[in-house]
């Protein structure tokens, strides 16, 4: 399974938001850089910090479009 990010959002709580939408439609994905983004929240932007939502190659196109169709980003 190789896996994309499907975006990076600023707090842990927007992603937990978004990831929890991706979970309701059938989309399995995955948080990373969630404790690094929670402790050092001054460096979210430097050196791809940030929240990472992580989804299948193969469920990229389909949460893309559920994100869009959302608003949420």
């Amino acid at each position: 399974m190789k896996t994309e990010i499907l975006t990076t959002c600023n707090t842990v709580l927007e992603a937990n938001l978004i990831k929890g939408m991706l979970e309701n439609n059938d989309i399995p994905c995955f948080l990373t850089n969630e404790n690094f983004t929670s402790l050092l929240p001054q460096f979210n932007g430097l050196l791809g910090s940030g929240v990472n939502i992580m989804v299948d190659e193969n469920d990229l196109e389909k949460a893309q479009k559920l994100l869009a169709e959302q608003e949420i980003k």
